[in-house]
């Protein structure tokens, strides 16, 4: 639980995670209501059109069978869709949630650096988004630190 609090990239990936279940639920939820319904309308107009005549319409002792078939094989194309996806969207949350990470850890492991004193520390910059926006900022603010300590150290050489 304390990993889930203190890291970014694992918030993002459960992010997405919960994103992921929520739209399974609703995927099985959808097919569990709409399946009967639309084989009914759609063996309807069969029985009436093709079967009316034989005396094949009167009851779903034969539907119940072809009923179930036709339920399972759904339901088994919608699990291989539903893994398949599910797989292809952990790949993809995992690659997005590292590449949003390893700039902040860059980040984090310069602010260490120059709270020890270090100066010349910068971030490399890449892109143009809000990472890269902060990496700039804290480059900005990492010059002006070593431009006051050198001044600082100057003013102290004057002195002696």
């Amino acid at each position: 639980m304390n990993t889930i609090r203190t890291h970014l990239g694992a918030r993002l990936f459960l992010a997405n995670l919960a994103v992921i279940v929520i739209g399974v639920v609703v995927l099985s939820i959808t097919t569990t209501l709409t399946i009967p319904v639309a084989f009914n309308r759609h063996m309807g107009a069969i029985d009436q059109t093709a079967m009316g005549g034989m005396g094949m319409g009167q009851g779903n002792t034969m539907m119940d069978p072809l009923f179930e078939n036709f339920r399972a094989s759904v339901f088994e194309s919608l699990t291989y869709a539903t893994l398949a996806s599910v797989l292809a969207a952990l790949v993809v949350s995992l690659f997005v949630s590292r590449r949003i990470v390893a700039p902040m850890h860059k980040l984090s492991i310069a602010s260490q650096r120059i709270a020890e004193g270090h100066y010349l520390e910068r971030v490399q910059i890449d892109g143009e988004d809000e990472i890269a926006q902060l990496a700039a900022r804290f480059n900005g603010m990492a010059a002006q630190l070593e431009q006051t300590e050198t001044m600082r150290r100057q003013l102290i050489g004057d002195v002696s």
